[in-house]
């Protein structure tokens, strides 16, 4: 099973993604992926206009606490390789690295 943010967040009606939700269906989501649980893929996107927007957003803005424990990451948005360059730049700069 592929976790997907946005179709959570949606879904559930939330407010913000560090509800306590969105960590508990990463790790059940990653229960499905034996016998190699770390090879679990989780989806990313943000909203276009808004947090609850079905529409991707060009850049992703916000990334689940949760997906700290996760190796791959799918992003989903309409400027996908800028997305992923300004990740790797702000989230993935903070000391802790991303994978090339």
């Amino acid at each position: 099973m592929v976790f997907d943010n946005l179709h959570h967040v949606i879904k559930e009606k939330l407010e913000r993604y560090d509800d306590p939700s969105v960590g508990r269906f990463v790790k059940r989501a990653r229960k499905t992926w034996s016998p190699h649980p770390d090879w679990q893929i989780v989806h990313l996107s943000n909203g276009k206009e808004s947090f609850l927007d079905r529409n991707h957003s060009e850049l992703i803005t916000e990334v689940p606490p949760s997906y700290r424990d996760v190796r791959w990451i799918e992003v989903e948005a309409r400027g996908k390789e800028m997305a992923i360059e300004a990740l790797r730049r702000g989230w993935c700069g903070n000391g802790e690295g991303c994978a090339e």
